[in-house]
């Protein structure tokens, strides 16, 4: 290698960690992000525990339509 591949590679180099500096997220960018991430997640799990709040609810109308139907059967 000669002396200019060299310099070559090294200011290859130095602009790679220079992006990599410049392009790094703010604190205020963080935080952002994290509310974003901290809403979403509420909204799932906001979602989930309905679904399975209208799955059991759903599953104790079935079980009273069966008694009936078993108390019915008995009369």
């Amino acid at each position: 290698m000669d002396k200019n591949s060299v310099i070559g590679i090294f200011l290859i180099f130095g602009v790679l960690v220079l992006f990599t500096i410049i392009n790094r997220p703010s604190e205020e960018e963080i935080l952002e992000a994290k509310r974003k991430r901290d809403s979403i997640a509420l909204v799932e799990k906001s979602r989930k525990d309905y679904y399975n709040y209208r799955k059991r609810k759903a599953l104790t109308r079935k079980s009273a339509i069966y008694r009936i139907q078993l108390i019915q059967r008995l009369f």
